[in-house]
This record gives structure tokens, C-alpha cells and sequence, in this order.
């Protein structure tokens, strides 16, 4: 009989042994689900939160937010002018996790950028002799630099390279006591004592691979319809322009023809222009579409004869309407409104003094810039210029301010030579002394509408944890 009592006592003390066992298990098992729910709540948060991420919104942080499983609360942290730091909390079933992600947020028209395959910011010594580079810059490959030259503002972005300081004299700078630069270099920096330098903080060696939008086929594609498009909607300017002028009336073009002779294409009531035809003013090219890349035969001069309408020609004279393309020779001024496709080289001649419109100039070959390449009246809204090529870019002239995409070299090869704004090709080159390159903040907010990379920043995840 006590031996059966011991038996049942052990066959109770293994059944309640058993049952705290399934329970913890099962506890354990809740937690872990609950501990799950919570990841992938906090991981579909941030995501959701980068996926919209504008930095013009900092200030709406932080926030919350729900998903099927959960809700989650989003901080974020900008480091520096482009790097920043997104912190998610997601909490499920009584359980939370913490997902932590730094990346960069880049608006590629707020920077100069030379991101070809080589390097990138080409020219040897002319970069050497004087020169000065301000604002943001991007490069690939190594950055030599001294012999009384500056780069100010940054921050200075060098990826798969390093910077390399040459000898320095007097007044070459790398940033200023007061206002030091911020360097992000893959590569690290040689001989930095060599040059007057101010760096803020250490180097950062964590640098975005950016990828510029190239121009392509497809790209042209699209630019040659929309510049039919807005040949014939009587509308100055882009798609979204709602001022009238009368481009498709034909009587008031003075003269009717390009430079060259050829007569200006278009102006044809837009209910009666026939499809298929290459007469549309703003498309310069064959009936049947623009040729190859970068390899275009209507090779176009501007600035040497007047052609479409503005005030006082076309147009009243008090008013403010013009053509989306035109030039007087009178003054001096270039007249782009919206996008204009050109199938071929452009030669902007010593005669254009300033630009007035809002508009993007798409050459299907190189262009050549003699040229003073300035808005009349200031940067703005309603005077931004931009060139696009997958072709070169020569700068061949003292002054240009606008915007530059080109697949291949973006040269400054005039003494004393200023540009203003953006470039983003595959090099950035100087072949003379004197150059200064800066960027000018507004360029961003007024670009026009058919440039590459145009309507917002760019997210480049960096480095990423879990709490």
C-alpha cells in the first residue's frame, strides 16, 4: 500500500512538474509572438515613415502610428545637413522592439555632383590655379587639392577615393575656423597639414552610392512628346502653366526661321496640327522622331538672328507673354518655357547676354556655351534654365547660372569663369584657372520640371539596428 501511495506521489509531483512546464512554454511562446508582432510592427513603421520622409517635415516628429498588428512611434534626428537618424517603436501584444536606421536624405539638385565610374572631378591642375568650389559636392575617385585654392560650405562627399592635399601657400582653405566642412570620405585624407584645413568633426568614412537618373532613350522619348504637346496648348511654359499666349497663330512670328534659314516649325491652330509631323516649334527635329543618343543631325546656333515672339515683337509690348522658345537678338535675351527638344549639338553664341523663363533645353548632342547664360532678373520661379545632353557640356564663357545634367564632361574652360547652380554629369572638369563652381539654395524649389531627378530627395539607407 506505500508502495502505491509513492507511486501516485511521483505521478503527481511529474503531472504538476508537466503542467508549469507547458505553461511557461506557453508563456514563453506568447512573449515570443507578442516580442515578433512588436518587430515587425516598429520595422513596417519606419518603413512606412521613409517612404514619405521629406526634410522640409521635421517638425511633424514624432509621430504615431498603426498597423493590423500594433501601433508604433517614429522619432527622428537630422546629424548633419543630409544624414539623419529614424527611430521606431512598435509595441504588440504587451510587447515592444525598437528599430534604429541612419540614412541620407539628398535632394540631388541641393549639390554638385561629378558621379561617373572614374574619377570624377577631372581637369588636374586647373582645379589647382586659384579656383574655388562652394557649397555641396559629390565626387568619385580621389580630390586633389591645394596651390592657393578653396572649398567652403560642404559637405564634401568622396566616394570610393580619397582627399589628397597637395602643397597648400598662402589662402588655400578646406573650410574656415568658423565655418568648417564636414568631409565624408570612403578613402580617408592624405597630407591634410599641407593646406590650411578645417574639418568638422572626423572624416566620416559612410558615403551614399548615388546613381544619377543618365539620360536615355526612354528620357528623350518623353521630352520629344512633351515638347509636341506644348508646341500647340497655347500655354507659356510646362503642364503646369495656366498663362495664355497665342504660339499657334502664325502670323506673328518675326522672322520665321532659325539662324541657319530653316523655318521655325509649328505655330498651327492645335486642332488641325496632323500627327506624325515634325511641326511643332519646340521639337526641332525629324517628322518621325529624334535620333539616335547623342547623336542628333539638326545642329542648332542661338545668338546670332532673332527668331519667334516676345514683347514688342508678337506680342504687346507691355505685356509679359512670349513664346516657350525664342531669342532677341536685340537684347540679347533667350526665351525657354517649358521643354524644348532639339535633335542635335547647340551652340549658344556670344550674343545671348540673359534667359527669361522657366524651361529645359534637351539637346540630343553636345552643347557649347559662349554665351552669358543668366537670368535676366534674378533666379527664380519664373527665370530658371536648364540643359540636359548625354553628350558634353562646354562652358566657354564668364557667367552662367541654372541647372546642368549631362552623361558626360561638364567642362569650365574660360579663365575667370562663374557658375552658379547645379551640375550633375558623369565629370566635373576645369581646364583654366579662376573657376569658381557654387550652388545657390533656391535652385532646388524652382528647377525646371523636365530635369532628371527633378520633384524631391532621395533616401540612402545606412546602417541599421534592432533594440
Amino acid at each position: 500500500m506505500a508502495a502505491v501511495l509513492g507511486i501516485a506521489a511521483v505521478v503527481t509531483v511529474v503531472a504538476i512538474g508537466a503542467y508549469f512546464m507547458a505553461s511557461e512554454t506557453l508563456h514563453d511562446s506568447v512573449r515570443n509572438r507578442g516580442e515578433t508582432r512588436a518587430f515587425q510592427v516598429a520595422n513596417s513603421g519606419l518603413e512606412l515613415e521613409l517612404a514619405t520622409f521629406n526634410s522640409d517635415n521635421l517638425d511633424d516628429y514624432p509621430k504615431n502610428g498603426t498597423t493590423e498588428d500594433g501601433s508604433y512611434a517614429v522619432t527622428v534626428q537630422q546629424l548633419d545637413a543630409y544624414e539623419y537618424i529614424i527611430q521606431c517603436r512598435g509595441v504588440s501584444e504587451g510587447a515592444s522592439e525598437i528599430v534604429t536606421q541612419r540614412f541620407f536624405y539628398l535632394n540631388l539638385w541641393d549639390l554638385n555632383m561629378g558621379a561617373g565610374e572614374g574619377a570624377s572631378l577631372g581637369g588636374g591642375s586647373a582645379w589647382n590655379g586659384q579656383a574655388t568650389i562652394d557649397g555641396p559636392l559629390y565626387i568619385r575617385g580621389d580630390m586633389e587639392w591645394g596651390s592657393s585654392s578653396n572649398y567652403y560650405g560642404g559637405p564634401l562627399f568622396i566616394r570610393e577615393g580619397k582627399l589628397i592635399t597637395t602643397h597648400g601657400g598662402a589662402g588655400c582653405d578646406l573650410g574656415t575656423a568658423a565655418d568648417p566642412v564636414r568631409v565624408y570620405c570612403t578613402g580617408g585624407t592624405v597630407d591634410l597639414h599641407k593646406i590650411d584645413a578645417h574639418i568638422d568633426g572626423p572624416v566620416r568614412t559612410s558615403v551614399p552610392d548615388i546613381e544619377l537618373p543618365w539620360v536615355t532613350s526612354d528620357y528623350m522619348d518623353a521630352a520629344e512628346e512633351l515638347a509636341r504637346k506644348e508646341s500647340t496648348d497655347n500655354k507659356m511654359g510646362g503642364t503646369a502653366s495656366s498663362a495664355p499666349n497665342t504660339e499657334t497663330v502664325i502670323i506673328h512670328l518675326v522672322p520665321q526661321s532659325y539662324a541657319d534659314g530653316t523655318t521655325i516649325p509649328g505655330r498651327r491652330m492645335a486642332d488641325t496640327a496632323p500627327a506624325g509631323t515634325s511641326d511643332y516649334y519646340k521639337y526641332r527635329g525629324d517628322a518621325g522622331g529624334h535620333g539616335p543618343l547623342n547623336n542628333g543631325t539638326h545642329t542648332l546656333d542661338i545668338g546670332a538672328a532673332s527668331f519667334g515672339a516676345w514683347p514688342g515683337n508678337g506680342y504687346d509690348a507691355a505685356s509679359a507673354t512670349f513664346d516657350d522658345f525664342a531669342y532677341d537678338a536685340g537684347t540679347g535675351t533667350l526665351y525657354v518655357n517649358g521643354t524644348v527638344l532639339i535633335d542635335g549639338p547647340v551652340n549658344i553664341l556670344a550674343g545671348v547676354n540673359n534667359y527669361v523663363g522657366n524651361g529645359t533645353l534637351v539637346c540630343n548632342g553636345d552643347v557649347y556655351i559662349e554665351g552669358n547664360l543668366v537670368p535676366r532678373d534674378g533666379l527664380s520661379a519664373s527665370e530658371a534654365l536648364g540643359i540636359v545632353t548625354a553628350g558634353d557640356v562646354w562652358l566657354h564663357r564668364e557667367a552662367m547660372t541654372g541647372a546642368v545634367f549631362c552623361n558626360g564632361t561638364f567642362t569650365l574652360d574660360k579663365p575667370g569663369t562663374v557658375y552658379e547652380g547645379t551640375v550633375l554629369a558623369g565629370v566635373i572638369s576645369a581646364t583654366s584657372p579662376n573657376i569658381t563652381l557654387r550652388t545657390n539654395p533656391i535652385l532646388k524649389d524652382v528647377l525646371p520640371e523636365s530635369m532628371p531627378g527633378a520633384g524631391g530627395g532621395l533616401i540612402f539607407p545606412g546602417t541599421w539596428s534592432r533594440q
